[in-house]
């Protein structure tokens, strides 16, 4: 049996959802009864509690063979890092109480290979890494690139204004990858443990630019798109207006100025890079056509 945490998300919900598919069976995590109901009526095991709370975690992973984990957002922590920080250490106090456990496929990102840089909300991630492979346990991290999903609280103002605001640099290209791709490497790790890398970088078939997504978008929305760049030093600002903490806008601002200083590419040596199969493009008039649906 495959343990999922993260299926309220992006991630999680489509590694359990292939995993269905290929005839798995899966227990996933949730916060609350509510959010495993759905789940439920696919035909998972459904185990209710946090991912902060150690004792929950090590309970999950009774009878499981291997999971996919991830740290889970912390947009009300006052301070991101040390809570994601914390977060792992529950991870690996839970992990030291199940030795039966084979293979955990980690949602991790690039860069987290820069563990003496500031690589802001991406250091939790380094932490992770760092101390995860001290357990007696098979890791896969998958490096992600940026999400493409990231776009899509942009796409109101791009249907509305013709406008996509930015904190990327215009013709800065960086690897971008659909969520949908790192959920078919993931469960490619977990159904094959016997792949020789423990870090997979996931991207998408090429890198992009914030001109490449006006366009994308523009083509999918049929007008052009300008492209404003935004100051990363207004980050923290611009975020707190979304009600964020203060610490997570500067975690946001460190992590895309460690973008602009080339920290997020793809290397490559020594790990193996997965290049997924969907196109910002096609991401694009999907996300559109399910905008305009409503």
């Amino acid at each position: 049996m495959f343990l999922v945490a993260g299926v309220s998300g992006n991630t999680g919900s489509k590694v359990a959802n292939l995993l269905l598919e290929k005839g798995e069976k899966v227990r996933v995590l949730v916060r609350d009864e509510a959010k495993g109901a759905a789940w439920k009526a696919k035909g998972c095991e459904v185990a209710v509690g946090s991912l902060k709370d150690p004792a929950f975690v090590s309970g999950a992973f009774e009878g499981i063979a291997s999971a996919y984990l991830l740290l889970p957002p912390a947009l009300d922590a006052d301070d991101p890092i040390a809570s994601g920080k914390k977060v792992i250490d529950g991870y690996v106090e839970a992990l030291s109480q199940n030795d039966h456990l084979e293979t955990i496929a980690f949602l991790s990102s690039l860069g987290a290979q820069y563990d003496k840089f500031n690589m802001g909300i991406v250091d939790t991630l380094s932490y992770a890494e760092a101390k995860l492979l001290n357990v007696n346990v098979q890791f896969f991290f998958l490096r992600a690139a940026y999400f493409f999903e990231n776009w899509m609280m942009s796409v109101p103002q791009m249907m509305n204004e013709g406008v996509l605001y930015t904190f990327l640099r215009e013709s800065f290209p960086i690897p971008m990858v659909s969520t949908s791709d790192i959920a078919a490497a993931a469960v490619e790790a977990l159904l094959d443990p016997t792949k020789p890398w423990d870090v997979l970088q996931v991207a998408g078939p090429r890198e992009y630019n914030s001109f490449d997504v006006a366009n994308a978008f523009g083509a999918a929305l049929g007008k052009p798109i300008k492209v404003v760049t935004l100051p990363t030093e207004q980050m923290p600002e611009m975020m707190g207006q979304m009600g964020m903490k203060p610490k997570m806008g500067e975690a946001f601002r460190d992590l895309y100025d460690a973008m602009h200083m080339g920290r997020v590419e793809l290397k490559d040596r020594p790990f193996y890079t997965y290049r997924g199969h969907v196109s910002l493009e096609d991401f694009a008039a999907d996300a559109v056509k399910a905008a305009k649906a409503g």
